[in-house]
């Protein structure tokens, strides 16, 4: 990587540093060797229209003993229900007559190879021959800051290198993408919602329990604690506020310990959440953090993210049990603190 100036912002320093060191032709990607900063760069890059991604698809249908494998670049502002959507045009015969998927479809995603787009190449030229007179503006573009702070999204472009079929006996295990929140146009055919993805459920179950120990809770002994702990004779004190970007939070948490409970820190760890959760919640998770109307992810970056978790995890402190790894315990977050995000329209 190239030493920027001090007061160099580090996400301005990440951009600039992969607009210099990428190649033009397709070379190795690996997001887990790369910082924070240098992961957001290359989502803003990509978004800008300076990178292009080249991913590895799969994806099956629970009633039908098919794997589709595609390879896809992808490159501009796309999102789940533009992948979706490419992999439906390859498999029609998924959809019914009336749009809709004929079983429950899961989709892994991997990002394999990375490189600069043509316009990428012009942003690099004008950054080394910048001047006093004509300083490159690139940060504040991929940004969308100063000049460019209400500039056009840039497109996606989602363009299918090769599809495949083999038998789901060959379908190697991997990580489900996040369609529920997906509103795809195919053709004359719209989706919404009809990709039936397990998270819906998952979180559905979740509320179901909680909105039981609810009821069941004016039945227990006044001052007993999940702890075992003595009586008391006083009331329990009210819950403390929480506002919504904390409980927002708090429901991205719950689904993620659920739906990747092998991502949860280890037992031996003083952490109650890592960067490998707020990942995973980034690209997979509509629940808490539904996609905004240009169908763009809401989860906050990580700093954010996690300072709403420290927030959350000491607002529910005593009430919510969070295992690491390996572990199992009982989720006490009351039904009225994440019913929002049920997810219903």
């Amino acid at each position: 990587m190239n030493s920027w100036p001090i007061h160099v912002e580090p996400l301005d320093r990440a951009i600039l540093d992969l607009l210099c060191s990428l190649p033009s032709s397709w070379g190795g990607y690996d997001a887990e060797t790369l910082t924070g900063s240098e992961q957001e760069a290359v989502r803003l890059m990509v978004w800008a229209g300076l990178i292009e991604l080249r991913l590895m698809v799969q994806a099956t249908m629970d009633n039908r003993d098919e794997l589709v494998k595609l390879v896809l670049t992808v490159t501009g502002e796309y999102d789940a229900s533009g992948i979706w959507r490419a992999v439906l045009n390859q498999v029609p015969e998924w959809l019914d007559a009336d749009g809709r998927t004929r079983g429950r479809c899961r989709m892994w995603s991997d990002p394999r190879q990375i490189r600069l787009t043509d316009q990428g190449e012009l942003a690099h030229h004008d950054y080394k021959n910048q001047t006093s007179d004509n300083p490159s503006a690139v940060c504040a573009f991929v940004r969308k800051i100063g000049f460019f702070a209400h500039r056009p999204s840039v497109p996606a472009r989602i363009r299918v290198e090769s599809c495949n079929t083999d038998t789901r006996s060959d379908r190697e295990p991997g990580r489900t993408m996040n369609a529920a929140a997906a509103k795809a146009t195919v053709g004359d055919i719209t989706i919404h919602n009809n990709i039936q993805i397990d998270h819906g459920a998952i979180v559905e179950q979740i509320l179901s329990e909680l909105d039981k120990r609810q009821e069941v809770t004016p039945s227990e002994p006044r001052g007993q604690t999940e702890s075992g702990e003595g009586s008391r004779n006083d009331a329990d004190p009210p819950v403390p506020t929480m506002n919504d970007a904390v409980r927002r939070a708090g429901a991205s948490l719950e689904w993620v310990r659920r739906e990747r409970p092998d991502l949860a820190p280890e037992a031996s760890s003083k952490e109650r959440y890592n960067r490998e959760q707020h990942k995973h919640i980034r690209e997979y998770c509509g629940l808490a953090y539904p996609l905004d109307e240009n169908d763009r992810s809401t989860v906050p970056v990580w700093e954010t993210w996690s300072r709403y978790i420290r927030e959350y995890l000491r607002l529910t402190d005593g009430r919510v049990n969070f295992p690491r790894r390996g572990r199992t315990g009982r989720s006490l977050v009351r039904p009225d603190e994440i019913d929002d995000y049920r997810g219903d329209d």
